[in-house]
């Protein structure tokens, strides 16, 4: 499975003292929480938030081309994980929560083949018990090298506060 950036976009993060809602104009901007981590919270010139430690990438399969951390990247990579059944990527976040509204993905500058068409957006408190939050199946956003997609969370299913979230690839 070669894989993809993820970016969460339009999201409202619960830092101990306020909410901060950020608002998308497009996929990839820099309105995201992973670019806003990656910018230690707009302090200072944005740094991939894995290097920066304020969030920890992590997989069930291994990197056949790239690093993990290239998976959450700003800027398009070329990053494919090794193909293998039910392959789970999650990023952790640290020191905030977030309700998501949203999320973008990429499909690495590899390859035009093997792009995502089914997998789970899911979300969890702890690392442990995750919901979906976001089910695909023969989902075709994803057609080619670099390209991106934003999918829009139903309010009505997705109404509280995660720190870590997966995206759960399935029958590829």
């Amino acid at each position: 499975m070669n894989l993809l950036q993820l970016l969460l976009q339009h999201i409202i993060v619960l830092n101990q003292e306020k909410n901060r809602v950020f608002v998308y104009t497009g996929d990839f901007d820099k309105n995201g929480i992973l670019y806003w981590l990656g910018t230690n919270m707009s302090a200072e010139k944005y740094i991939n938030p894995h290097l920066r430690g304020n969030v920890t990438v992590t997989s069930s399969a291994n990197c056949e081309v790239g690093k993990l951390f290239d998976l959450i990247s700003f800027e398009p990579t070329r990053c494919n994980l090794v193909s293998k059944t039910n392959t789970a990527i999650t990023v952790k976040l640290h020191q905030v929560t977030v309700l998501p509204t949203k999320y973008s993905l990429r499909h690495t500058l590899s390859r035009d083949t093997e792009c995502l068409r089914n997998w789970k957006f899911q979300g969890s408190k702890d690392g442990t018990l995750f919901v979906d939050l976001y089910s695909h199946v023969n989902d075709a956003a994803l057609n080619g090298k670099g390209t991106t997609h934003t999918w829009t969370l139903d309010p009505a299913k997705v109404n509280d506060y995660y720190q870590h979230f997966r995206i759960l690839q399935n029958n590829f």
